[in-house]
């Protein structure tokens, strides 16, 4: 029989050593979350979506960081086709995803954190831009497997609506130039019928 001295002491070494087993796998867990990450980085950066599809549970979801909602890992390969048809040609496109720490719920794992993204388009231009991401995990089998994510971008302020406005003032530029040298030359007939 344990002595009600030794009791705290061999309560304490149970829960260390539990605690210890606990605290073992949840960074082993971390770690398969960071090996996702390189993963899909790896993915888009070789432009080898199909590596994917392994790493999908089988009910993936999410909201692309334009707002396209994407179903299964067909819809996703899809989306990657087209995003790659709208930079062109010759394109270029570098990320980084940014992970904060990820909240671990069993065999649910909650991860967040931002984009670092530079795309040079076929025509040359290039864009900087920031998004937040979230992703749900969820564990099949022993295996990590992504179940939905999210991206989302600033709206107002990105490098693509800096670069529509800029456009369509330079457009809105152009057409009141026209416009006022018309004026000035209608002006100019009418006054000089007058005389």
């Amino acid at each position: 029989m344990i002595s009600v001295k030794l009791f705290p002491v061999v309560s304490l070494l149970f829960v260390l050593t539990i605690s210890t087993g606990l605290f073992a796998d949840e960074a082993a867990d971390h770690q398969a979350l960071r090996d996702l990450k390189t993963l899909y980085e790896s993915a888009i950066a070789d432009d080898k979506i199909d590596l994917l599809a392994p790493h999908l549970h089988e009910q993936f979801s999410g909201v692309m960081v334009t707002g396209d909602i994407v179903n299964s890992f067909d819809d996703l390969k899809s989306y990657w086709a087209r995003m790659k048809e709208l930079m062109g040609d010759g394109a270029e496109y570098t990320f980084s995803l940014e992970p904060d720490d990820s909240t671990i719920f069993g065999d649910l794992a909650l991860s967040k954190g931002t984009t670092t993204d530079t795309l040079t388009t076929g025509g040359g231009k290039t864009y900087k831009f920031t998004s937040a991401w979230t992703a749900l995990s969820q564990r099949v089998d022993g295996a990590w497997k992504l179940r939905r994510i999210q991206g989302s971008m600033n709206p107002v302020e990105n490098d693509f609506v800096a670069a529509g406005i800029k456009w369509a003032s330079i457009v809105a530029g152009g057409i009141a130039g026209l416009v006022g040298l018309v004026l000035g030359f209608l002006l100019r007939v009418l006054t000089s019928r007058k005389s």
